[in-house]
């Protein structure tokens, strides 16, 4: 606050008790000073228009103003650098000593804990700036608008500057905390929604970590019966098995037990409800028939489950919880006259197996019911990959089933997928298919009777290919030899 007043010089050269100031609008612009006409003007702004060009000329000026911390900024220095600023000490006082302006770096409020005696420790404040430093009870005043005034100045204050800790430090001068209580109380004092620089003694000293949160999210009818048309969703996030609400106002959390201190990641939280606005989620403010959430339409829940879920973001919707896929594996076994595909998908903890899978992709699902009662989103460029191979199958009891006839098939769709684990038997006939360059004519077995054609012996070797690689065949052709004479 700043008032206006006035003074008249005694005879003797000293000054009387200053009074109220008591000036007409009109008579701004004329008084002598130049830096007194600026300053008014400044303070009282522009003038209401009556019409005709003018304002009210008899309209007095204020005796105080309550200046906003830009105007503040703006003023101060000039009305402090007339010589006739002062801090009154009592209503009557005459000996006035006028505030200088310090024009140095502004001073930073300190919050600092020390132990006082065996049994307690005291949280205290100071101002501090370069060398220089002072109790926070040794300023005389200290405004919202940012200044700290003294006996004989007026300095800035840094605009980080905490004002309500400032206020009650400059009330209660300390806080004591039982030694006994000194760690719950830092950890609460930590949790702070605003909290000034801290110093800490090197018992007390901890580890400052960011960590970036998982975005959770809770979809869930509306608990009052207005607006069942919708659902209403809770945003809130992990930090490293942490759960912090939307709302928490606090910077971050304190781990006793690890001496650490977790600092919310604010922009990631800013950018999770971004994206939820982006996908059509709006918050609504809590009113006398609405709860306070993130309000959905039933139509959008598909979508936004899964977009969310693709986005590694942790999904309850309706009491269900929804995964994404995690770790795949892929894997060829061998039998007496079989090969099996197997392929499985974690979804952290819970595994679903491919013909599972491939049958919720079939059915044109994006989830899969998982053995925990939680849903899995389909990791459908994995299955397309799979889909054709699986399609050559019977699927069985977790797997896909081939004969020992479609081992070629089965190598030829798998040769372009990475990744898959096979048995010692299909690695042979993979081998096997991999050497094979061409169909040779087989040779006349020994104690035939007769000389067979070239085009038969052909025909045997192809026979031959066919037993070789367990492959199904048929040649028909006139196979008759012919006899020698």
């Amino acid at each position: 606050m700043l008032s206006l007043e006035s003074r008249a010089p005694k005879k003797d050269g000293s000054w009387k008790v200053a009074k109220a100031l008591s000036l007409r609008r009109s008579l701004v612009s004329s008084l002598p000073v130049a830096e007194d006409r600026e300053i008014l003007s400044m303070l009282i702004g522009a003038a209401r228009d009556y019409g005709y060009g003018a304002y009210d000329s008899y309209d007095q000026l204020a005796i105080s103003y309550s200046l906003t911390p830009i105007l503040a900024n703006t003023l101060m220095p000039r009305v402090v650098g007339t010589g006739r600023c002062f801090m009154p000490h009592a209503p009557d006082a005459t000996d006035l000593s006028p505030l200088s302006w310090d024009d140095g770096d502004p001073w930073r409020f300190i919050l600092e804990m020390k132990e006082v005696s065996r049994q307690n420790w005291a949280l205290m404040g100071r101002f501090h700036r370069d060398v220089e430093s002072m109790d926070v009870t040794s300023p005389l005043l200290v405004t919202s608008a940012g200044f700290l005034v003294s006996s004989d100045r007026v300095a800035r204050l840094a605009e980080d500057a905490s004002i309500p800790w400032i206020v009650n430090l400059r009330k209660s001068k300390s806080i004591t905390v039982p030694t006994g209580e000194r760690d719950e109380f830092l950890a609460e004092l930590l949790s702070s929604p605003v909290l000034p620089a801290l110093e800490l003694p090197a018992e007390l000293q901890f580890e400052e970590v960011t960590s970036r949160p998982r975005p959770c999210l809770k979809i869930s009818r509306p608990k009052l019966r207005m607006g069942a048309d919708h659902l209403m969703a809770e945003l809130s996030f992990d930090y490293e098995g942490r759960t912090v609400a939307e709302n928490t106002t606090s910077q971050g959390f304190f781990e006793n037990s690890t001496r650490r201190y977790v600092r919310r990641d604010l922009v990631a939280e800013k950018a999770a409800s971004t994206l939820l606005f982006e996908l059509g989620l709006r918050f609504v403010a809590a009113s006398w028939n609405a709860e306070a959430g993130w309000k959905l339409a039933p139509t959008k829940l598909p979508r936004v489950v899964r977009s969310l879920v693709e986005s590694n973001w942790h999904i309850i919707a309706e009491g269900k919880v929804f995964r994404s896929p995690g770790a795949t594996r892929t894997e060829v076994k061998s039998g007496i006259d079989w090969f099996e595909l197997h392929g499985e998908v974690d979804y952290g903890g819970a595994k679903a197996q491919l013909p599972q899978l491939l049958q919720a992709l079939k059915r044109g699902e994006t989830m899969v019911t998982l053995d925990d009662g939680s849903y899995g989103l389909l990791p459908e460029e994995w299955l397309h990959r799979f889909g054709v191979v699986a399609g050559m199958g019977a699927a069985e009891d977790g797997h896909i089933r081939f004969s020992p006839g479609q081992a070629g098939l089965l190598d030829a769709l798998l040769a372009a997928q990475p990744a898959i684990d096979c048995d010692e038997a299909f690695l042979r006939v993979r081998q096997q298919l991999d050497r094979f360059q061409v169909i040779e004519p087989a040779e006349q077995p020994r104690g035939f009777i007769g000389q067979l054609r070239g085009y038969q012996l052909d025909g045997m070797g192809w026979m031959h290919f066919l037993r070789q690689f367990s492959f199904g065949g048929c040649l028909a052709d006139d196979m008759s030899p012919t006899k020698r004479h």
